[in-house]
């Protein structure tokens, strides 16, 4: 179904981008039409700000996100507890490292080289967020791989899948051009666990979320943003 976005709507667009297997990670927070939240868009691009600012190797991860959270904190509103920025590898989107938007949650200090997304969110929720309504967003697993799969337009779509995306994310309308009828073949494919699938995550108190994001190579003494 298509949806419009009307006056008022907070909207975050969190984009990626791939060459070769070596990702990038961004994101921001727009309000439609109106200006009743830029105060905490301001606070979640800050935050960010604030993150970048404190990165470099060997930096102590807890210590940036406690900056972080500090500086949501300074503008009357909550970070999210229970979501982390991340470190990048080739092909994959979420590996080894977490920057997290509090304090005391992560035990971890990054290198020369390494490639890190640093992700404040900020709330008027309660600061947490639970799983929510299903998404149309994906991500094949290849320790499970297709050999388990009868269907063969299911095993066929799989293995296009791995091809096409390998363990990046995808949406479910990029599959339409790949088999008719493609909702079925992903059910088979979770039912499966040959696909993972990604949940809304909405913040426990229904509060509004924003989000800042950048990609970083961490430097010596700083680092430098490619997205």
């Amino acid at each position: 179904s298509q949806l419009i976005f009307k006056k008022g709507d907070i909207v975050k667009l969190d984009v990626g981008s791939c060459i070769d297997g070596y990702i990038a990670d961004t994101a921001l927070t727009v309000e439609v039409g109106t200006n009743n939240y830029a105060d905490m868009i301001k606070a979640s691009r800050n935050a960010l700000e604030k993150g970048i600012e404190m990165m470099r190797a060997n930096v102590n991860l807890s210590d940036v996100g406690k900056v972080m959270g500090e500086t949501i904190a300074s503008y009357g509103y909550r970070p999210i507890d229970n979501l982390t920025g991340h470190s990048l590898e080739k092909y994959n989107l979420h590996s080894g490292l977490s920057v997290p938007n509090v304090s005391g949650t992560q035990i971890g200090r990054p290198k020369v080289g390494d490639v890190l997304a640093i992700e404040p969110f900020a709330t008027d929720g309660a600061g947490h967020v639970i799983s929510g309504a299903g998404s149309n967003i994906y991500r094949y697993d290849p320790s499970i791989g297709s050999r388990i799969i009868r269907d063969s337009k299911s095993r066929s779509l799989a293995a296009t899948l791995h091809n096409k995306f390998n363990t990046l994310p995808f949406a479910e309308r990029w599959c339409v051009d790949v088999l008719p009828n493609v909702d079925l073949s992903l059910k088979k494919l979770l039912f499966a666990k040959c696909i993972k699938h990604y949940p809304q995550l909405i913040d426990s108190g229904k509060g509004i979320v924003t989000q800042a994001e950048h990609t970083v190579i961490v430097n010596e003494d700083g680092c430098e943003i490619t997205t």
